[in-house]
């Protein structure tokens, strides 16, 4: 099977992040199997024989970049099959449509004490949180005075929990490329 990894802060080339050849090296380090890196921010796809065994290896790679470089943060894990079937059924059909800048997924942990309740709306109008299911949460942003808001800081600040952001097109990129 097929299954994606999201790493949080990550941006190759940046201070604090790993480069790309450290980010392949670490889940080859791990035993991952058919690797790949997709764009420069922290996505990964390879193959597991489930979702213990993929969970494990992210784990693994997550620990072997925080020996090898200094990194140190969370990673999401999702299978492919279970990406496309949320790719799909469009989670963006209902969201709010005026001067949209990007269209966002954040991943959640499994287990939350707590589901915000949406939508999610900051003062300054620059980012809406319109959904939340188990495992992401959905959102908008809007350009506001020259910045798009920040969902991944407003849903940690909320969930008090570390998680990571992706753009919407990302994770539909990355369904058609494993597709």
């Amino acid at each position: 099977m097929r299954f994606a990894a999201f790493f949080r802060n990550v941006n190759f080339g940046h201070v604090g992040s790993p480069i790309k050849a450290q980010f392949i090296a670490a889940f080859e380090a791990v035993g991952a199997q058919d690797m790949s890196s997709f764009l420069t921010h922290g996505n990964a796809s390879f193959s597991a024989s489930n979702a213990a065994e993929a969970i494990s290896l992210a784990d693994a790679a997550r620990e072997q970049l925080r020996r090898v470089c200094g990194w140190d943060g969370v990673a999401y894990t999702r299978s492919i099959t279970y990406l496309a079937k949320r790719v799909a059924s469009d989670p963006f059909v209902g969201a709010p449509q005026d001067d949209i800048n990007d269209c966002c997924v954040t991943f959640l942990p499994d287990r939350l004490s707590e589901m915000p309740v949406t939508p999610i709306v900051v003062p300054r109008r620059d980012m809406e949180v319109f959904d939340v299911r188990a495992g992401e949460a959905f959102s908008v942003t809007r350009l506001v005075g020259g910045r798009v808001g920040n969902v991944n800081g407003l849903l940690e600040r909320l969930l008090k929990a570390p998680l990571t952001t992706r753009n919407w097109n990302t994770v539909v990129r990355l369904v058609e490329r494993e597709s």
